[in-house]
């Protein structure tokens, strides 16, 4: 078990041999393939070199089904920042090579659609005009000038900046009570 916890092999089995004083025991193990080469297919909207980055994978890395779910996730979480909330993500392992134990890893990328933001309704303001809280915003919505793509990483950030303009104006105790998006 301590073994295969190592998670550098795809199997460990034990044999025994029977001796005068004793008993052999012999632990074999399978190892895991390396990686060979990395290769990322269909990125258009995030640059290579920043999945590069995220995925935690390298020329020479053992592969691993956890090394892979978590670069799988990785990629997701960023197209999910970007707004890209359709992305889907496939890592394939090609190319076995069994003298050298090694694979290519392929990482196939359909980005989907973009979200777009088509209207901002502000509720529950009496003391302040909402369109000052929509120009102080991130986000925008779609129109001549802004393409209106969601971001995550904007949403956030701007109910930030609605608390900060509120405390701005007096209203210390102001807070967002729900956010639906």
């Amino acid at each position: 078990k301590n073994i295969f916890r190592l998670e550098a092999f795809s199997d460990v089995w034990m044999e025994g041999e029977a001796l005068n004083k004793g008993v052999l025991i012999r632990f074999v193990v399978q190892e895991l393939p390396r990686i060979d080469n990395i290769e990322i297919i269909g990125a258009d909207k995030v640059y290579e070199n920043e999945l590069t980055e995220l995925i935690g994978l390298q020329e020479g890395d053992i592969i691993t089904p956890a090394g892979i779910a978590k670069a799988r996730q990785a990629i997701l979480s960023k197209y999910f920042e970007e707004g890209l909330f359709m992305a889907y993500v496939r890592i394939k392992q090609t190319n076995y090579n069994q003298k050298e134990n090694t694979v290519d890893v392929s990482v196939l990328i359909d980005e989907g659609e973009d979200i777009l933001v088509t209207k901002i309704n502000i509720f529950g303001t009496n003391s302040l005009n909402a369109e000052d809280i929509v120009d102080r915003m991130e986000l925008k919505e779609e129109g001549f000038i802004d393409d209106g793509t969601f971001k995550e990483s904007s949403f956030e950030k701007d109910k930030r900046v609605i608390i900060d303009y509120y405390k701005e104006k007096g209203y210390l105790d102001v807070e967002l009570l729900e956010s639906r998006w």
